[in-house]
């Protein structure tokens, strides 16, 4: 499945200051039984846009409802590679909260 879905667009947000309410929303869309590795039109998931955007709570968030970490999107990455690439200063506060 490729395209724009509501999974796909709330993880593709960089971190905002409601990140409650980004969780929030994600945790309706699953609920929902909504395609967890759908893929938009550059061939990525959602996993690779909240890691690429710093959102590790809905990183998280996405591996606690199984979502794969094996799929290729655009210049054939996997979510690892969004992750080592997200180029953003993240404070050790940050990197503390999150335990993966």
């Amino acid at each position: 499945m490729t395209g724009s879905t509501a999974l796909l667009v709330v993880t593709a947000n960089p971190v905002l200051e409601d990140l409650e309410g980004n969780i929030d929303a994600v945790d309706w869309i699953l609920e929902k039984d909504c395609e967890i590795d759908a893929q938009d039109a550059d061939g990525f998931t959602a996993l690779h846009l909240a890691l690429f955007n710093g959102n590790f709570h809905l990183a998280k968030k996405l591996l606690s409802h199984g979502c794969r970490v094996d799929i290729r999107g655009g210049g054939n990455w996997l979510p690892l590679h969004s992750l080592a690439s997200c180029g953003r200063e993240l404070e050790r506060e940050r990197y503390k909260e999150v335990d993966f």
